[in-house]
């Protein structure tokens, strides 16, 4: 992170259809926010593996850690998530939810319910953006 009270969002929404992997490592500051969001439909050949290495060296107070990974697989590949944490400061906040889904009514909920929060945003972000001042 760059210097004390720095926050960092990540989000990464994909269709996997072929070998992905991705790799992630991130160091906390003092009085950081870090959240992660990994939503991830597997189909046809996809194959994904997530790591995702955390640290906080001692004196990295007040760290907070926000972590979401769902993948929605709908083939007979494996997929897996594998969140690493290397804590060495007591004072640090982690919320962790990791989610390997094959049931494709949820699969389609999911889609569905992040395809309006997507659109959402946006649009929110338009009406800001042409005179916000109207949009509450």
């Amino acid at each position: 992170f760059n210097g004390k009270n720095s926050c960092f969002n990540y989000n990464l929404s994909c269709i996997c259809t072929s070998k992905e992997s991705y790799d992630m490592v991130i160091s906390n500051n003092i009085n950081s926010i870090c959240n992660i969001n990994n939503n991830i439909l597997n189909i046809n050949d996809g194959k994904i593996s997530i790591q995702i290495s955390q640290y906080v060296d001692k004196g990295m107070k007040n760290c907070t850690i926000n972590q979401c990974n769902n993948i929605i697989n709908l083939t007979n590949n494996k997929c897996d998530i594998r969140p690493n944490y290397y804590i060495n400061e007591p004072k640090v906040s982690i919320k962790l939810n990791s989610n390997i889904n094959s049931n494709k009514k949820n699969a389609q909920n999911l889609l569905i319910n992040n395809m309006v929060d997507y659109i959402k945003k946006i649009v929110i972000k338009t009406i800001k953006n042409i005179g916000g001042d109207y949009y509450q």
